[in-house]
């Protein structure tokens, strides 16, 4: 009896894969590569797709209908300092609780704002973020 081979990758993942990197490359586009964050050592070159509402708390990593307001782009050195720094995250609208929607969530318009070493914000505009994408 002759055996067909285990796929390395199932059919689903690599639907899941190619359209996890679709949108990643929009989100991207979107924040023309710079980083959303400007956390102390930023490098400025976004290279990571932050999602906001993690799928642990019921968010999706691909696109659904074009909506990216799920997506944040960033530099690995700010993408490692939000994921680690949980409290951080969610007082400034880089992570949401599972409850609510990353759109309505964010706090301030994050690109204007300037983190020290250890998160402390250096300089805030005050600007709240009224829904609309920035020029």
């Amino acid at each position: 009896m002759k055996r067909s081979p285990i796929n390395r990758v199932s059919k689903k993942r690599k639907s899941l894969d190619a359209d996890r990197k679709a949108t990643r490359e929009m989100v991207l586009a979107r924040d023309l590569n710079r980083c959303q964050a400007f956390i102390y050592g930023c490098t400025l070159h976004a290279t990571d797709v932050h999602e906001i509402k993690s799928r642990a708390r019921g968010g999706n990593i691909v696109a659904i209908g074009m909506d990216l307001s799920n997506f944040l782009s960033l530099c690995r050195s700010c993408h490692f300092f939000i994921t680690t720094h949980p409290a951080f995250s969610q007082k400034w609208g880089f992570a949401v609780p599972s409850w609510a929607s990353p759109a309505e969530y964010r706090k301030a318009e994050r690109a204007r704002v300037m983190f020290r070493q250890g998160g402390e914000p250096d300089e805030i505009v005050e600007a709240e973020y009224d829904g609309e994408e920035a020029d």
